[in-house]
């Protein structure tokens, strides 16, 4: 990673511009692109902001205060060949008003003995006084140089600490154990040790304001049991829990300084149930009981919990205190007609930033001042999409075959009569997840070009309630396959698509979807599009088991979601594409990232051979240095381009 350049005043190279819309639609640039500006964080008093943009020589962190930039650090590492690219920004976080935490990763390829390739994440620490920055445990040698859990921060004697999990190494440099938390001096490097992990009995924290422990979590991987406690060791048994699929998770304070907030997965494997216990033992509290996709809300400073953000279909917040939760009303009535979306926010709760997007907005950041009932434009996620180029994204409501109501979002092309139009079906990934009609930088990008884009919240998708997600295990290639393809039967039925231009495309899980919508389904689609799709069911689950070992939670997981009793189910071979490839009825197109962690590249590697072996018509992209989640800007480009392009040849749009 390069050093950062602190500028005085940066504003020439600091501009965020809206042009007026053209005639012709956006370059595919404007939407593969990553959002202009995006990660905008306040420090706890509010009077400071952090945010990532790209600037002249690329992507950067930005500091400012006042509406001027008072720090730039520019944020680009070197490829192992000596190329100078963009690091990888998951997120910015304030540890005091004057120090900020930016949060990278990269992947590493650790051999065989530790799974090959693994996405590491690593911190960068930058002090705002001194004009210094480092990286958290860059000068602890007996640790490897990564972060492998954040667990907040302290403060003693002046100074910043930051809570991190590191990775001991033996003598020789090797991995030695399980991760470890230290507490970290954000100025100086050093380092010390807090707590043990324990790798058949995998533990989480939650530490005091001056790096005491709290209270601490245990997971039995094999009994799935998990127990939570009060106090640095087994003092007091707060909760226990039981969940096949993972532990349950500490997540933070509660309302009070004597409380606890933790989160119990539900029996599908997902979260969203809250409850807060008394740290010296009692009956606990369930939080947000009527709401779904929720995520805590903490004050900044002193780290109560004070509401909740949620997700679904509708981004939204609710707040204890009724101060909050008017204001929070108040800034949803300045947008009409727009999804807002709370992003960060002063200790006071006097100046907000908030996200909106919608029928004519690809993305906008506000910095919202309640004082003086003032939002200003900070900057826009995709500025050359302008409000004409966007296509009107609206939510379609239909039954699939067995009666089963399904929801799905429709993307049609700007300016474009809704009439036998040529469609790219489009399912997400997951499949835990769902689409709504927030801007869609790849629904959009196909839309511009002509096409109706449809994405169906098939079975399995989150957001309506944990028997929908339930109803999904089991299906893959079958119900959930078919809740895809039902939709487009519903859509042809009323004139809106041309059920003969039909492609399907779609990332992860999605590009499963795709996949077997060609060679386990068969007479839809004109060609198939997968991004890091999953093609070998029964290979991912060997890889996985070798990874994890087969009692894990996420072979137990995946097993359930497909509908496997073993590893080596014969009965997936009907639902793998990999399987079927001798059964492709239509041209697919493989993009995968070399370096995805999640769904390795050899899934699309082994889809290709057998596509290829069978005679079938296939094309397969390789993005070099891509992760599982296109971070890279070139790379998601190429990605975008190739797609479209071969959607275009076997699908044109006009």
């Amino acid at each position: 990673m390069r050093s950062g350049v602190f500028l005085a005043a940066a504003a020439a190279a600091f501009v965020f511009g809206v042009g007026a819309a053209s005639a012709a639609p956006p370059p595919l640039e404007a939407y593969g692109q990553l959002p202009h500006s995006e990660a905008f964080t306040l420090s706890p008093s509010g009077k400071r902001v952090a945010l990532v943009a790209t600037l002249k020589n690329g992507r950067a962190v930005v500091v400012m205060e006042d509406g001027k930039p008072i720090g730039v650090v520019e944020l680009q590492e070197k490829t192992d060949k000596g190329q100078v690219i963009d690091a990888k920004v998951q997120d910015i976080d304030w540890a005091d008003d004057d120090h900020v935490l930016v949060t990278t990763s990269r992947t590493y390829n650790l051999g065989m003995d530790y799974g090959f390739k693994h996405e590491i994440s690593q911190v960068l620490a930058i002090n705002l006084k001194t004009k210094q920055h480092g990286y958290v445990f860059e000068k602890a040698q007996h640790l490897m140089y990564g972060v492998f859990g954040a667990y907040g921060y302290a403060a003693k004697d002046g100074h910043a600490y930051g809570l991190f999990a590191g990775q001991p190494l033996d003598d020789y440099g090797s991995i030695a154990g399980s991760t470890e938390v230290y507490q970290v001096d954000l100025d100086s490097g050093q380092t010390h040790h807090l707590a043990y992990n324990d790798g058949d009995h995998p533990r989480n924290w939650l530490f005091g304001p001056n790096a005491g422990i709290l209270a601490n979590s245990e997971y039995d991987n094999k009994s799935s049991a998990w127990r939570l406690y009060g106090g640095a060791h087994h003092d007091v048994l707060l909760a226990q829990t039981t969940n096949k699929f993972g532990s349950d998770t500490i997540v933070g304070y509660g309302r009070t300084p004597d409380t606890i907030l933790y989160e119990v997965h539900d029996a599908q494997g997902g979260g969203g149930d809250f409850f807060e216990a008394p740290l010296a033992g009692g009956k606990p509290t369930r939080l947000f009981e009527t709401l779904e996709q929720t995520g805590p809300v903490f004050d900044r400073q002193s780290m109560l919990l004070i509401g909740a953000v949620t997700g679904g279909q509708h981004p939204d917040a609710v707040f204890f205190d009724p101060h909050r939760e008017a204001v929070w009303k108040g800034v949803k009535k300045a947008f009409p007609g727009l999804e807002v979306s709370l992003l960060s926010y002063g200790a006071d709760f006097n100046d907000l930033f908030v996200y909106t997007d919608g029928p004519d907005d690809s993305g906008t950041f506000w910095k919202v001042d309640i004082r003086t009932g003032k939002a200003d434009v900070f900057g826009y996620a995709y500025p050359d999409v302008k409000a004409a180029d966007v296509g009107p994204r609206t939510y379609v409501r239909y039954k699939a075959a067995d009666g089963v109501e399904i929801e799905g979002v429709l993307t049609l092309p700007p300016g474009r009569e809704a009439k036998n139009l040529p469609v790219v079906v489009f399912p997400h990934g997951g499949p835990r997840g769902n689409d709504t009609i927030a801007f869609d930088w790849w629904a959009e990008a196909f839309a511009s070009r002509g096409y109706a884009v449809f994405q169906p919240n098939f079975r399995g998708s989150t957001g309506y309630g944990a028997d929908f997600v339930e109803a999904g295990y089991g299906e893959w290639g079958k119900k959930m396959q078919t809740d895809v393809s039902d939709g487009l039967a519903w859509l042809a039925a009323r004139g809106v698509v041309d059920p003969k231009r039909a492609c399907i495309m779609g990332a992860s899980y999605g590009g499963y979807v795709a996949l077997a919508g060609v060679t386990v389904q068969h007479g839809l689609y004109r060609c198939a599009v997968s991004v890091a799709g999953v093609a070998d069911l029964r290979g991912m689950l060997s890889d996985e088991a070798y990874n994890n070992d087969v009692q894990s939670p996420e072979v137990r997981y995946w097993k359930t979601a497909m509908g496997a009793k073993t590893i080596s189910d014969g009965a997936l071979k009907a639902i793998s594409p990999f399987e079927q490839a001798s059964h492709a009825d239509a041209p697919i197109l493989l993009i995968h990232g070399k370096d995805d962690t999640v769904v390795p590249i050899e899934q699309s590697r082994r889809m290709e051979h057998a596509l290829k072996s069978a005679g079938k018509s296939v094309d397969f992209v390789v993005l070099d240095g891509e992760d599982h989640h296109l971070s890279r800007e070139a790379t998601r480009v190429s990605m975008l381009k190739a797609a479209m392009a071969f959607v275009e040849q076997y699908n044109p749009p006009n």
